[in-house]
C-alpha cells in the first residue's frame, strides 16, 4: 500500500485559543490544518504558497471542482477571526485561484504565530483531524492536545461556547451531549488521544468542564492507514 506523507501542524496556542463571529465548517479547519502544515520550521517569514488541488483529496472527493475550494478559501481569506490578546486578522493576504492549484499568502500579522514557533507551543500531526466529522470534535482535539503533558485541563463553559461556537441556545445537557460526547467518541475512534470530562460547579451554577486527557489505543501508523483507505 502506498503511505501518503504524514504532516506536522505547528499552531501557536493563541491560533488554538481563538475564536471566529461564524462557525468554522470542518473542512475550512481540516484547510487551515493543512496549509499551516506546509510552514516547515526553517521558515524564516512567510512567503506566497501554492497547494495543489489534488493534494488535497484527502479532504473532500471535489478536488476537480475548483469553484468548490475557491468558495472556501474566500470565506477564509475575507472573514475575520479573533485572538485571545484582542487582535482581530484574516487567515491570508494574498489569494489566487488557477486551473489545478491555489497561490495563497497568510496575513503577515499572523507570522509570529506560525513561523520559528518555540517548544511551549504544542503540535501534532495532520492525520489525526482529517477522518474527524464534527468541528467540535477538531477543536477540542486541539484544545486538549495544548495540554496533553498536564494530562488535564479546565476550561470555563463560557470560553468553551465562544471558541467552539456553541449556539447560544444550547443548555448544559445540550453541550454535554452534541458537543463533548461526540467529541469524546470521535477522538477516541480516531485519534491518538481521549479524553473523560465532568463538570464542575461554582456554587450552583456549573462553571467549568474539566477534562481528563489520555491517549488512545491508537498508533500514528493505524489512523494513517485508516485515513489513506477513506
Amino acid at each position: 500500500m502506498f503511505e501518503k506523507k504524514d504532516y506536522i501542524v505547528r499552531k501557536h496556542n493563541h491560533l488554538v485559543n481563538s475564536s471566529r463571529e461564524k462557525a468554522y465548517s470542518p473542512l475550512e479547519l481540516k484547510l487551515i490544518a493543512k496549509v499551516i502544515s506546509l510552514v516547515t520550521p526553517d521558515y524564516k517569514n512567510l512567503l506566497t504558497e501554492r497547494i495543489y488541488l489534488r493534494d488535497l483529496e484527502f479532504i473532500s472527493n471535489e478536488t476537480k471542482n475548483h469553484n468548490y475550494y475557491k468558495k472556501i478559501f474566500e470565506i477564509l481569506s475575507d472573514t475575520n477571526f479573533f485572538l485571545p490578546c484582542g487582535g482581530k486578522v484574516k487567515w491570508f493576504s494574498y489569494l489566487n485561484i488557477h486551473d489545478g492549484f491555489i497561490e495563497y499568502a497568510f496575513n503577515e500579522s499572523l507570522k509570529d504565530y506560525i513561523v520559528q514557533l518555540n517548544s511551549n507551543n504544542r503540535q501534532y500531526y495532520l492525520s489525526n483531524i482529517l477522518a474527524l466529522n464534527s468541528r467540535y470534535s477538531i477543536h477540542i482535539y486541539e484544545l486538549l492536545n495544548q495540554m496533553r503533558d498536564k494530562k488535564g485541563r479546565e476550561v470555563f463553559i463560557e470560553d468553551l461556547i465562544k471558541v467552539l461556537n456553541i449556539p447560544a441556545s444550547y443548555n448544559i445537557t445540550n453541550i454535554a451531549k452534541k458537543v463533548l460526547d461526540t467529541a469524546k467518541e470521535e477522538l477516541e475512534e480516531k485519534t491518538d488521544l481521549s479524553f473523560e470530562y465532568s463538570f464542575i460547579k461554582q456554587g450552583r451554577k456549573i462553571s467549568k468542564v474539566k477534562f481528563a486527557i489520555k491517549g488512545s489505543l491508537h498508533s500514528r501508523s493505524q489512523i494513517k492507514e485508516r485515513k489513506i483507505l477513506l
